[in-house]
């Protein structure tokens, strides 16, 4: 590459002897050359590392989006079990309604979805622990009926005490 060149001046220097052109000229062509060449070098240094960049920025994206997919898996897989087993709850409550409707009547347990489904839905630990709460609570009362049931009895039979220790308990 070098001869080529050094064999390219040497013919240019011929030509300019020939037409009369002199060195000063030359040198200045020369030189606009190696400016031409230089700037044509950081040009094309510029677009390689613009390219570079952009095939850089392109892999971020590719594994931003794979990320993102990778997050979204369990999320999606976590959505599709919840809505799977809504579906069984809410077929498990229309069998139980067509049940409860043969035997007649409206039951708590109708009523109580009714409002969690107007009032927005609730969790599914809360809506277990409140209907653990209202089962206890049912189970207390239940107890103080009997406890009073069976202490009202036990007075009868003993032949009536006083009406302040009656109404005490009540």
């Amino acid at each position: 590459m070098e001869e080529r060149e050094r064999e390219d001046r040497e013919e240019k220097r011929k030509k300019d002897k020939d037409e009369g052109v002199g060195r000063k000229k030359r040198k200045k062509r020369e030189m606009k050359k190696r400016e031409r060449r230089q700037i044509e070098e950081e040009e094309e240094e510029e677009e390689e590392e613009e390219e570079e960049e952009e095939e850089e920025e392109e892999e971020e994206e590719e594994e931003e989006e794979e990320e993102v997919e990778e997050a979204r898996k369990p999320c999606t897989k976590m959505m599709e079990e919840t809505e799977r087993r809504r579906d069984r709850e809410e077929e498990t409550e229309r069998r139980r309604d067509r049940v409860e409707g043969q035997r007649g009547g409206e039951t708590e347990r109708r009523r109580d979805r009714e409002e969690e489904r107007q009032s927005g839905g609730e969790t599914e630990r809360r809506r277990q622990s409140g209907g653990t709460e209202r089962r206890r609570q049912r189970g207390r009362d239940t107890e103080r009926r009997r406890y009073r049931e069976e202490e009202t009895e036990w007075r009868r039979q003993r032949g009536g005490e006083t009406e302040w220790r009656d109404n005490k308990h009540e």
